[in-house]
């Protein structure tokens, strides 16, 4: 009790029970040339208050960090795993892009997807190498590749075209084309339409098979039994 250790001559800073037997904090100290002492004190409660108030917070902004801390690991290791996952499909497809390539150029096909809205062509590195042309530019337009058919040809395809894209017709025909180099060769080209969930034809694909050696096997063929 603060009271008691007044009288048994103490100074300093203690914590004790008052006479309410609450827990405080007390002060004592000496009145200079007197036998009087100086008590002051404070209940704990009140004096460690803002203390607590204080510690409290600190706790509580700890815990939100830690907190934040595992919240943005979790995010960077969920990404890190898709990242790795979209690399690893990524890697596959181009495997299974190359793969399909290397087929397409052992068996002389190609293959190509026609957007007749805009007109717009795609066409496998086969096709480029069958016309001779440049695999890093676009593909020309079918309004384009007017100039690469010989006239007969062409109307056979323009026809073939018009019948897919407006009734769904597939196509199986052989066309003859000259390629950039002048020299004249033939595909078996083939075709079909590609409709949308409402049942709308919005594009058209097929493939393209080089068939020049068999051609001008069939040309020789038929000149030799002529002959004969």
């Amino acid at each position: 009790v603060p009271a008691v250790m007044a009288i048994m001559g103490t100074e300093g800073i203690f914590t004790g029970k008052d006479y309410r037997g609450v827990k405080v904090l007390s002060v004592l100290s000496r009145i200079p040339e007197t036998t009087w002492f100086m008590v002051a004190k404070m209940d704990e409660e009140e004096a460690f208050a803002e203390w607590r108030t204080r510690a409290m917070l600190i706790v509580t902004i700890i815990v939100v960090l830690i907190l934040a801390l595992i919240v943005t690991t979790r995010m960077i290791l969920e990404q890190q795993r898709k990242f790795k996952a979209l690399s690893d499909l990524a890697a596959s497809l181009q495997k299974k892009e190359a793969e399909l390539n290397e087929a397409q150029r052992v068996a002389h096909v190609g293959n190509w997807v026609w957007e007749p809205a805009t007109d717009t062509v795609t066409w496998s590195e086969e096709i480029y190498r069958i016309f001779g042309l440049d695999p890093q530019r676009p593909a020309p337009s079918v309004l384009e590749q007017q100039r690469m058919f010989v006239p007969k040809s062409w109307e056979v395809l323009t026809q073939a075209l018009a019948n897919t894209s407006q009734a769904g017709t597939p196509y199986n025909i052989d066309l003859e084309f000259v390629d950039s180099s002048g020299a004249t060769k033939w595909i078996n080209a083939c075709g079909a339409a590609v409709r949308d969930a409402g049942g709308r034809i919005v594009r058209l694909c097929g493939t393209a098979h080089d068939i020049t050696e068999r051609k001008i096997a069939q040309d020789a063929l038929r000149k030799l039994n002529t002959e004969l």
